[in-house]
C-alpha cells in the first residue's frame, strides 16, 4: 500500500538524517562488515543491491542481500 511505503520512507529518512546513538552503533557494526565483504566497492556500494552502504545501513529495517547482517 502507498501509505505503508511512505511510512518507510520517512522512518528510514528520519533515521538517516537524526540516527540515535544505538543506530549509529549500529550502522558502525554494519558497515565494518560490509567493508570485509567481496561485494563492498571502493566506492561504498554494494554490488549485490546497488546501495550505497553507509546509508543503508542508518536503517533499522534494512538488510545486508547475502545475509551478512
Amino acid at each position: 500500500m502507498a501509505s505503508d511505503r511512505l511510512k518507510n520512507f520517512y522512518e528510514g529518512w528520519m533515521n538517516y538524517a537524526f540516527p540515535s546513538k544505538e543506530s549509529d552503533e549500529l550502522s558502525k557494526k554494519r558497515v565494518a562488515i560490509c567493508k570485509k565483504c567481496e561485494h563492498f566497492t571502493k566506492r561504498g556500494r554494494c554490488r549485490k543491491c546497488g546501495c550505497f552502504m553507509e546509508a543503508k545501513s542508518r536503517a533499522k529495517q534494512a538488510k545486508c542481500p547475502i545475509k551478512l547482517w
